[in-house]
């Protein structure tokens, strides 16, 4: 689409890059989060009716040809629904598709998978695109005019071509002029394209976050637009990138927390291609990313630049990154920058590459605490493997648990409710009112006594003593002070049972402590008791059969 217009540059050999001898500091930045899946409240569309057999391809296309959002009802079993035409979204639509882990979409090796038209802001969530096929763009997500926006968050895409040679064509994903193109917690696996055997980009801003891109190919040769009948692709293995300021938000391309390994390219750009437009002010941002063992055939005709990334008429930044294990028989080795503006590489690792040197244009390029060596923990610099399989699974786990403990947690309470509703007194309770008057008549004469009586009580939680007591109220004092409540009006059973205890001096007195102390639940304590009320714990423990 470009033409590539290559600089002068200057490689820099092993034993003229300078390179500090401390170890790689403290990361001073938090890694880039990846997106959470759109929270779906309101479905427009639910496909399936609780049964695999129920989810349909005629259904789901409808749907996504109405736009809207669209959720699956399987009955929580997975299912693949096999895609004997393209999904088509048309234009001026907004449109969320989440599979919530359950759904593929095949191709069938013969069928280009989704398509979205004009205008259309775009999300795919939790869906697996496997076997898709065509001859030039996405194979299994295309737009296919500029403008609008896409995001793909935690999708899997394994075995989605496109079979024709030539430049700008390919991908398992082909993006064009979106105003933001985000890709998040996704896997790319054996995808191939003339360019981009993962991902084509054309115009967008991009941002690609805690992805996998393994065994991916740009199986094109021969170069972009610029080189002619020859120029047949064969740029970056795993992505293409042609510009980023034309239609996006900002001139940016990010790609961090990132895995590309094991991909190709049959020109240049083993691993990833981030050509940006002169002129443009674009930026390109790698951060806390792994490429290792990417390779550019060694076809009769290539550029050979480079074995891992590429980057053009962009400023650079590239930070805490491995570079490991490229190959290629030409020219630059991991990492090339043909660019007048400023390149930053910190604290990265640059080992096991064919040939080693980085390849930079002039003074602008500043390396800091670089090593060609195997050095840096992943873990450690906050790396997480991309794809969402193990990150769904941890997340699941957690979820679960948090289930569970939220479960435990609501029984907990309604226990707790139970207790206290048994606990409560209710007066309205002929039963009940007779012992409360029973209580309340012996605590106000225990009351006026020379030797108070002390009981613990809940809503002072401690001990009390009583000074006085009415038909209304009861003042208690604890540490020195005094207090007045109407106990009353709403008096627990185990703090009944507490007064009635230390009040107790006659055979009934026992027999109304007992009975409170079976109604909070404590029968050895009111057994003792009740042994002591004579003939009125007959009537008590007929009460509490």
């Amino acid at each position: 689409m470009r033409c590539l217009i290559l600089i002068v540059m200057c490689l820099l050999p092993l034993h003229l890059v300078a390179v500090a001898a401390k170890p790689a500091p403290t990361p001073i930045k938090e890694p880039y989060k990846p997106l959470k899946p759109v929270v779906i409240d309101k479905p427009t569309h639910v496909i399936g009716k609780g049964t695999p057999e129920s989810v349909t391809f005629e259904a789901l296309k409808r749907a996504v040809a109405a736009g809207g959002t669209i959720v699956f009802n399987t009955g929580g079993k997975p299912v693949t629904i096999q895609c004997p035409e393209t999904l088509n979204i048309g234009d001026l639509k907004s449109v969320t598709i989440d599979g919530m882990g359950l759904v593929t979409l095949d191709g069938m090796e013969k069928t280009k998978l989704l398509t979205k038209e004009w205008k259309v802001d775009m999300t795919v969530q939790r869906l697996r695109f496997i076997n898709a096929r065509t001859d030039k763009e996405g194979a299994a997500i295309n737009n296919t005019k500029w403008d609008g926006s896409l995001t793909v968050i935690d999708c899997y895409f394994e075995n989605c071509k496109c079979t024709s040679d030539g430049p700008d064509i390919g991908g398992a994903i082909r993006a064009t002029g979106q105003r933001h193109f985000q890709v998040s917690n996704c896997v790319f696996k054996d995808c191939a394209g003339s360019n981009g055997g993962a991902i084509v980009n054309l115009g967008s801003q991009v941002s690609y976050i805690n992805c996998l891109f393994e065994n991916c190919h740009a199986f094109g040769n021969g170069g972009g637009l610029d080189a002619g009948p020859r120029g047949q692709g064969g740029i970056g293995g795993a992505i293409y990138n042609d510009g980023v300021s034309q239609n996006g938000i900002e001139p940016q391309f990010l790609m961090a927390n990132c895995t590309v390994r094991n991909c190709s390219a049959g020109d240049h750009a083993g691993a990833v291609f981030a050509y940006t437009v002169p002129d443009t002010n674009s930026r390109v941002i790698i951060d806390r990313c792994i490429f290792d063992n990417n390779v550019v055939k060694d076809t009769a005709i290539h550029m050979g630049w480079p074995s891992g990334m590429y980057t053009q008429y962009a400023s650079v930044d590239i930070s805490y990154c491995i570079f490991s294990n490229g190959k290629n028989s030409k020219g630059a080795g991991p990492f090339f920058a043909s660019t007048p503006f400023p390149v930053n590489i910190t604290s990265s690792d640059f080992y096991g590459n064919q040939p080693s040197r980085i390849s930079s244009p002039d003074e602008r390029t500043t390396m800091t605490d670089v090593k060609y060596q195997a050095r840096i923990n992943p873990k450690e610099i906050g790396y997480q493997d991309g794809g969402p399989s193990e990150r769904e699974k941890a997340e699941l786990a957690k979820k679960k648990a948090k289930e569970e403990k939220e479960r435990k947690r609501a029984e907990r309470k309604a226990a707790r409710e139970a207790k206290k509703k048994a606990q409560t007194i209710n007066l309205s309770d002929e039963v009940l009112k007779e012992y409360q008057g029973l209580l309340q008549t012996r605590t106000i004469a225990a009351a006026s006594e020379k030797r108070k009586p002390r009981f613990y009580f809940s809503m002072m939680r401690g001990e009390v003593e009583l000074v006085a007591a009415s038909e209304d109220s009861a003042t208690m004092r604890t540490k020195g002070t005094d207090m007045k409540i109407n106990i009353w009006r709403k008096l627990k059973a185990a703090d009944a049972a507490n007064i009635a205890v230390a009040v107790a001096k006659s055979e009934q007195d026992f027999a109304v402590a007992g009975f409170y102390l079976l109604a909070s639940g404590d029968k050895s304590k009111a057994s003792k008791m009740l042994n002591k009320a004579g003939e009125h714990a007959a009537k008590v423990r007929g009460l509490f059969p």
